[in-house]
């Protein structure tokens, strides 16, 4: 062997480095790259744009703010009463 093809430990150690270098760059954008995809590879619930009754319309007279509760669509067994979500609803034309 001669000396222009063995591999020096300056060499090694810059092959190593970048190569670890690399691997910390890919750990590092799978959540960027995640994120930047979510909008395309998360799914929707059903319901998520959808409008919720809050009552009658003769509940919230015509000028005036009212406060008014609706139940969160998206909930678990364990949420208790944050189920509730309190709300200020005006009727105007």
């Amino acid at each position: 062997m001669t000396l222009q093809n063995e591999l020096s430990r300056r060499g090694m150690l810059m092959k190593l480095g970048i190569l670890f270098n690399g691997a910390v760059g890919v750990i590092l954008a799978a959540p960027v790259i995640g994120y930047i995809l979510s909008p395309v590879l998360r799914q929707r619930k059903p319901g998520y744009d959808s409008w919720l009754s809050l009552g009658p319309l003769a509940q919230f007279p015509e000028g005036e703010t009212r406060l008014a509760v609706y139940k969160n669509p998206f909930t678990r067994p364990w949420d208790g009463e944050t189920i509730q979500i309190p709300c200020w609803v005006r009727h105007s034309t």
